[in-house]
């Protein structure tokens, strides 16, 4: 008896899970939404039209739908790749897209895998309105590494607009940080690729101190990026242990992580 009480939560977690998978299917499978064939993240190039015609439909509540359950199959298989068609249209909704929530739901499908075209498509939302979708972009743009290289230009442009000397927050709950903070340490992710355009725009923002606290952390992030595309930097090293006994909590922490 004991081990059948013992199977008993299994029991439910499996029916939980199978009920689940059903109503996937059934929402997937609806008008408003391509069919996918269930939860299977394969079936993906075989209903390519109707993903297509989602993608495309005039209504934005759809296309939102499209994305995420888009998303959503790539949750399920991370080496799954997306049609290239599916790829341009999806591309083509980051830049035209009216909703900005479906833009930003277009940058983190396109960079869950590296490709030159994806790369084009998501360093084309540097030139965003919205503020809050220019730095998804910069931190997916980083997270590329040297892969992104050939954006550098676009991204010294975007530390030197003045746009972009605003902050924001892209998390949950809500850390704010300036935006050229997240575009110098997306620079430095990259690394010594883009080293001659990038050291003399960073070592500037590593030296600007006009904006108080925002301008203590782009400095923080300046530096930290000078010391990965140096391989070490005195003067940029020192910027980092100034920036231990700044008055604010949020640059000190910063400082701190950045030398450990």
């Amino acid at each position: 008896m004991r081990n059948v009480f013992n199977a008993f939560p299994m029991l439910v977690m499996v029916l939980i899970a199978w009920h689940s998978g059903v109503v996937f299917a059934q929402v997937v499978g609806s008008s408003s939404a391509p069919a996918t064939n269930g939860t299977d993240p394969t079936s993906i190039a075989f209903n390519a039209k109707e993903i297509l015609r989602g993608l495309r439909d005039k209504n934005p509540q759809v296309r939102s739908k499209t994305l995420n359950d888009l998303k959503t199959l790539n949750d399920l298989e991370s080496m799954h790749r997306l049609p290239s068609s599916i790829v341009e249209v999806v591309g083509d909704l980051l830049v035209h897209d009216t909703s900005g929530s479906n833009r930003v739901t277009a940058i983190h499908l396109l960079a869950r895998q590296y490709s030159p075209k994806r790369l084009e498509f998501v360093s084309r939302a540097l030139e965003d309105k919205d503020r809050y979708i220019r730095a998804n972009a910069v931190i997916k743009l980083g997270r590329w590494g040297p892969n992104a290289a050939s954006v550098v230009p676009k991204l010294l442009s975007a530390l030197a607009d003045k746009r972009n000397e605003v902050s924001v927050s892209v998390t949950y709950p809500p850390i704010f940080r300036p935006l050229r903070y997240h575009i110098a340490t997306a620079i430095g992710r990259i690394g010594p690729c883009g080293a001659k355009e990038a050291l003399s725009q960073l070592v500037h923002a590593m030296k600007d101190e006009t904006r108080g606290e925002d301008s203590s952390m782009v400095r923080v992030a300046a530096a930290l990026a000078v010391i990965r595309i140096k391989n070490g930097d005195a003067e940029a090293l020192q910027v980092l242990v100034d920036a231990l006994s700044n008055p604010s909590e949020y640059v000190r922490e910063e400082a701190a992580s950045s030398i450990a």
